[in-house]
C-alpha cells in the first residue's frame, strides 16, 4: 500500500492532494481539521465523522464531484478507501473560517462574485480564463464584482468564497 500527500498553500486556504491505494485507512482528529469541501478526481470510499456521540457517514459512489463536509470540521476522521483514489481537498487556515464552494458547471462562460474574497480552483485538468490558460492544481483570486470570461469545459474547477457577501 502507497500513499502520496501534497500540500498547495495559499494565502487564505490550502489544498491538500491525497493520492492512495484501495483499502487505505487514514485518521484525522478534531483538533487538525480544517477541510471544507473534498474535490474527489477518482475512486471511491466511505468518510466517518465522529462529533461526540454521533456519527455520521458519507459514502462517495462516484468519480469527479465536489463533496460539502462543512459540517464536519470539529469532527475526528476516518477515510477508507474502497479503491485506488484522487482527491483533493479545500481547507481554511482556521476552524472558525466558513467558506462557500461549489464546481462550475462545464457549459459556464462568464463568473463573478460579489464577496471581497473568492478564488476559482483547477482540480482536474486546464481551464481558460480571458485567454490565459490555468494548470491543474493552480487557483486565480477573483476581483469583486469584476465579470471573467470562462472556458472550463475540459476540466473540474471550484468556485470558493471567503464568509458571506
Amino acid at each position: 500500500m502507497t500513499t502520496f500527500n501534497r500540500i498547495y498553500r495559499a494565502p487564505r486556504f490550502h489544498l491538500c492532494v491525497h493520492t492512495g491505494n484501495e483499502d487505505h485507512i487514514g485518521f484525522e482528529p478534531a483538533e487538525y481539521r480544517r477541510t471544507q469541501f473534498t474535490f474527489v478526481s477518482y475512486g471511491t470510499g466511505t468518510y466517518h465523522a465522529f462529533t461526540g456521540d454521533d456519527h455520521d457517514v458519507v459514502t462517495n459512489t462516484g468519480d469527479e464531484e465536489l463533496l460539502d463536509f462543512r459540517k464536519f470540521i470539529k469532527s475526528s476522521v476516518v477515510i477508507k478507501a474502497k479503491g485506488n483514489y484522487r482527491i483533493v481537498s479545500f481547507n481554511s487556515w482556521r476552524q472558525d473560517e466558513m467558506w462557500q464552494g461549489r464546481l462550475l458547471k462545464q457549459n459556464e462562460v462568464e463568473i463573478s462574485s460579489n464577496h471581497l474574497y473568492s478564488v476559482i480552483v483547477c482540480f482536474k485538468g486546464t481551464f481558460i480564463i480571458n485567454g490565459k490558460e490555468v494548470p491543474e492544481l493552480t487557483y486565480v483570486e477573483l476581483k469583486q464584482n469584476k465579470i471573467y470570461n470562462i472556458d472550463s469545459s475540459n476540466s473540474f474547477v471550484g468556485l470558493f468564497e471567503e464568509g458571506y457577501a
